[in-house]
């Protein structure tokens, strides 16, 4: 009985295992879609608070929070004054920009008005890099006001837990930063590594170093045909315009030792210059009348971030680069290194890429021809024809990957008869210059003025012409001399030594010669063996300027203006109105007045002294 009622047992646990398994087989069937609807609608709304939570990112990116300002207003306009005031009285002592009212979308204070407390004041930003800038120089605020990012409130949550994770970091050595909602911690820093860098550093200074790169680009440019230059990563502080010799050199930095932007223009174009202007350090601005053509030119030289640096540096330079364009002229040229591949033509792309683009087009690229397209430019390289060889702008170190990502982008494309890439450029960089040639244009034809010399014409009066046989000769030799008379300009002294001259011929033949990893090794032991050279002449130069004047005058000032490379212009001024200009002629005004008005003081200084003199000379001078 008893293995009887066992058997039943195990024969209903088998039945009801198997029946359990039925069922659960049939809800998991049954449920099954609704899991996958549930998994669907789990990531739809995890998308979604993504969504909301980069969109809430976007809309305070341009935000800012000033703290600690005074609570003097009584509607939003003194606000807005009130803050503009605060902000301008910061760039007084810095390198900020001046602020505009347009600069500035909204202005107001947060919270509830309370007595004895002074409410934060939300600032919304047109222009990002604005913000930026804010922040950097946030210890030249004024006593008690800084500036503070704009982070919603469950960000400013994390962000106070991450610090105390931050201050643990720092303690234990490690490099710690907090960016938005999280933390980057670096490995710790070795003190007498970082202290030997900074000592290496100091003791190669910017000047020496700018001295070596014009001077080797000088000697470089005088085997090509060239007029104007746009110049990326100067790497130079500050907006700076220096006249050469040969060419005028304008430059704008704000990183020390890194980006920079800027022009050369070659000395014949100086008087047709109207505007050199620093936008920021990787947007520079230059105006002129190129001669031939009615219209002013506009020339705006780019250096783009690369592809993989952040979106919101992108988003700045493109959006100062929006603004210099709609203040260009009619007639506008965008270059430079975009460090992007606008690729091969799209659909609706025709009036802004040509039929001869290569390569497949990238994240920047992609930037690139908006940019272009907005704008009505046209990308010239790709509307001529080259070989595959002659596109690539840009060589990596390695040697292996070559890409076209400097372009020359243009409104006015019928004008420009070629654009190339110039080979065996001697001057060592991983880039290749790139060319446009304008159509020259007839220019209205004027008379010739000639240089008659008075001493010349004197010694033709007083000479004696009496013997008929050498009155024809006189003649031809004195209109010769008057008729072939040009204005001579001062020869400039050759700076490189004959070793630095062989040094860099050699280089010119291993241009020649095909690219390979040995050739480019001996290319780049050349390079620092020229740059050595060329620094070494400079001292032994000026060694030898200074032991020549101190022997023949006995002071040094003469060899000081004897080694004075270039001239420098004042890059801007600020007019009566107490407003910036750039305008060549607006700075030369503004100066002519200053002194004019300086000079008009002194003389009624001086007379209003003057009759004391008279007096006490009258009395001295009486004859009784």
């Amino acid at each position: 009985m008893d293995s009887q009622t066992e058997m039943f047992l195990q024969i209903v646990r088998q039945e009801l295992k198997a029946q359990t398994t039925i069922l659960t087989a049939t809800m998991d069937e049954k449920l099954k879609p609704l899991a996958e609807e549930n998994k669907i609608l789990t990531d739809e709304v995890t998308k979604l608070k993504t969504k909301v939570h980069n969109l809430e990112r976007d809309i305070r990116k341009n935000n800012i929070i000033l703290h600690g300002l005074e609570e003097t207003e009584e509607n939003s306009s003194e606000l807005m004054e009130l803050v503009i005031e605060t902000l301008n009285s910061v760039g007084k002592g810095t390198k900020i920009h001046e602020f505009d009212k347009w600069e500035i979308s909204d202005v107001r204070r947060l919270g509830k008005k309370q007595e004895q407390k002074r409410r934060p004041v939300l600032m919304k930003l047109t222009l990002a890099w604005r913000k930026i800038e804010i922040l950097k120089n946030n210890k030249y605020l004024p006593e008690n006001i800084y500036a503070t990012e704009d982070f919603p409130k469950d960000i400013l949550q994390i962000r106070k837990e991450l610090k105390q994770k931050q201050k643990e970091e720092i303690e234990k050595g490690n490099v710690a930063l907090l960016k938005y909602d999280r933390i980057i911690i670096k490995g710790k820093e070795n003190p007498d590594k970082s202290k030997e860098k900074r000592k290496h550093q100091a003791n190669k200074p910017r000047k020496r170093r700018l001295y070596k790169r014009v001077t080797e680009l000088r000697n470089a440019l005088k085997e090509i045909k060239w007029d104007i230059l746009g110049l990326c990563e100067t790497r130079r502080l500050g907006t700076n315009i220096n006249e050469y010799d040969d060419f005028i050199l304008f430059s704008v930095g704000e990183t020390k030792g890194q980006y920079g932007v800027g022009f050369l223009v070659k000395k014949e174009l100086k008087k047709h210059i109207l505007e050199f202007k620093g936008i920021s350090e990787r947007v520079a601005v230059l105006r002129l009348k190129i001669p031939g053509y009615k219209d002013n030119w506009t020339i705006i030289q780019v250096y783009a971030p690369t592809d993989s640096a952040e979106e919101t540096k992108k988003d700045i330079l493109y959006e100062q680069l929006s603004l210099t364009i709609g203040q260009a002229d009619k007639n506008m040229i965008v270059m430079g290194d975009f460090n992007g591949k606008i690729g091969t033509q799209q659909q609706g792309e025709e009036a802004t890429i040509g039929n001869y683009g290569i390569g497949k087009r990238n994240g920047n690229g992609e930037r690139v021809v908006s940019m272009a397209k907005e704008n009505n430019l046209a990308l010239l390289s790709s509307f001529f024809k080259n070989k595959p060889e002659r596109k690539w702008t840009w060589k990596s170190p390695d040697g292996v990957y070559k890409n076209e990502i400097d372009h020359i982008a243009t409104n006015q494309r019928k004008v420009f008869m070629n654009v190339e890439v110039i080979n065996q450029f001697n001057f060592y960089t991983n880039h290749r210059m790139v060319r446009a040639t304008l159509y020259p244009k007839a220019r209205n034809k004027t008379r010739r003025h000639f240089n008659f010399h008075q001493h010349t014409l004197q010694h033709t009066r007083n000479r004696n012409t009496s013997d008929p046989s050498d009155f024809q000769n006189t003649y031809d030799r004195e209109t010769s001399e008057m008729f072939n008379t040009t204005t001579t300009t001062k020869e400039r002294k050759d700076v490189l030594s004959s070793k630095t001259k062989t040094l860099i011929a050699e280089r010119k033949e291993l241009f020649k010669m095909k690219k390979d990893p040995t050739t480019s090794k001996a290319i780049t032991k050349l390079s620092k063996e020229i740059s050595n050279s060329i620094r070494k002449d400079k001292e032994n130069r000026k060694m030898d300027s200074i032991n020549y004047h101190i022997a023949r005058t006995g002071g040094i000032r003469k060899a000081l203006k004897d080694l004075q490379e270039s001239k420098a212009w004042i890059p801007r001024i600020k007019n009566k109105d107490k407003k910036q200009t750039t305008k060549r002629t607006s700075i030369l005004n503004t100066a002519t007045s200053f002194y004019k008005d300086l000079l008009c003081t002194q003389v009624k200084t001086s007379k209003k002294h003057k009759p004391y003199s008279k007096i006490s000379t009258m009395k001295s001078s009486r004859p009784y």
